[in-house]
């Protein structure tokens, strides 16, 4: 369902045949993600064996052209997708993921650490409409929550029942806790004078410039000042995020007097770190990118705690990156130079046994 997914599941295949666990697997793609630019050629090249299911979901659906889209998804699936399998999903908040997750007799679940504090309430409405829509589509539907915070920007979702045959793990950069794995980091990494920063679309989030806007750009100010004057003999790679404005790299490209490359090539800013692995540093407001990046190995940072954002906006930032070490924070000026890598010790076997039983 989403681009940055592709390179996990390229990881989770490397590595669960480097422990000679090679049954065979194949993927499920969705039109919307095959057709972006750059994937196809990924997707050729990393798996064998791939199915393209029609999903589009970049079209603004009408009524018709929603039932159209379910009907055709509906009549695809009764030809393809074979119940013994087991399916392998990171995603159970889109309406066709829930689908998938119906069809199957058994499923791995990979998803986040789930927790709808008392910053979040019922939003009905959208509670409502997936209900509609999953009965419609046959998929197991979800309450929705805002988180109340953020005016709309942070949402989460609860699946309504129990998934039968179902395990759940959780993602966790070397963790051994109950319930969670984790991959290896990338081989090859050689830390040479690149820098990359991942884009947020902070502009259009209503708790960054609703109140304390002033305040807010003065500390980005502060932050990308300081590392444009420590690290002036590195380049810097900008991967924009999917949906911000441009006006995000304008204003952090100045701060930067104009130094910034911005990169497009690739079609997350996880296939750039995946295929590009000399990167020295990378940093983030509180992007998921970061995650992905300490967990492949690179030193990564988040600054989001020097923002002074509402406290249930934070505490969903925290929930994302549950797991990750104090460093992995920046919380003043001279913490962003220091670096913050996973420990080179592993052990595959242990770490990806859950996976393993759970495939088993």
């Amino acid at each position: 369902m989403h681009r940055y997914d592709l390179i996990f599941y390229a990881r989770l295949i490397e590595s669960l045949k480097s422990l000679n666990f090679r049954p065979e697997y194949r993927l499920i793609v969705t039109a919307h993600v095959y057709n972006m630019p750059h994937v196809k050629t990924f997707v050729n090249c990393f798996f064998s064996n791939y199915f393209i299911a029609p999903i589009d979901i970049a079209a603004r659906y009408g009524l018709i052209s929603r039932i159209i889209a379910i009907c055709k998804l509906r009549l695809w699936a009764s030809a393809n997708l074979v119940n013994r399998e087991i399916l392998i999903s990171c995603d159970k908040s889109a309406l066709f993921s829930r689908y998938f997750l119906k069809q199957y007799a058994f499923s791995l679940l990979i998803q986040q650490i789930e927790e709808i504090g008392v910053g979040y309430k019922l939003d009905l409405r959208s509670t409502i409409l997936d209900y509609l829509w999953s009965t419609l589509l046959g998929a197991y539907y979800a309450k929705w929550f805002i988180n109340s915070s953020s005016s709309g920007s942070i949402r989460a979702l609860k699946i309504s029942t129990t998934i039968p045959n179902t395990v759940k793990l959780y993602c966790i950069p070397d963790s051994y806790v109950p319930g969670s794995f984790c991959l290896p980091p990338l081989r090859d990494i050689c830390r040479q004078k690149l820098v990359v920063l991942f884009g947020s679309r902070f502009l259009s989030w209503p708790y960054f410039v609703n109140t304390n806007y002033e305040s807010r750009v003065e500390t980005l100010t502060s932050i990308f000042t300081s590392l444009h004057c420590n690290l002036r003999c590195h380049d810097i790679v900008y991967i924009p995020h999917p949906l911000e404005s441009g006006d995000e790299f304008a204003l952090i490209n100045h701060l930067f007097c104009g130094r910034i490359s911005r990169e497009c090539r690739f079609f997350s800013s996880e296939h750039y770190l995946y295929e590009n692995r000399n990167i020295d540093y990378t940093y983030s407001i509180g992007s998921t990118s970061s995650w992905s990046a300490y967990n492949m190995g690179f030193s990564s940072k988040v600054f989001y705690k020097m923002l002074n954002f509402p406290g249930s906006v934070e505490s969903a930032y925290n929930q994302i990156f549950t797991g990750l070490p104090e460093s992995f924070f920046a919380t003043q000026l001279d913490e962003l130079l220091q670096p913050c890598i996973r420990n080179p010790l592993f052990d595959a076997d242990q770490a990806l046994r859950p996976v393993i039983q759970a495939l088993s």
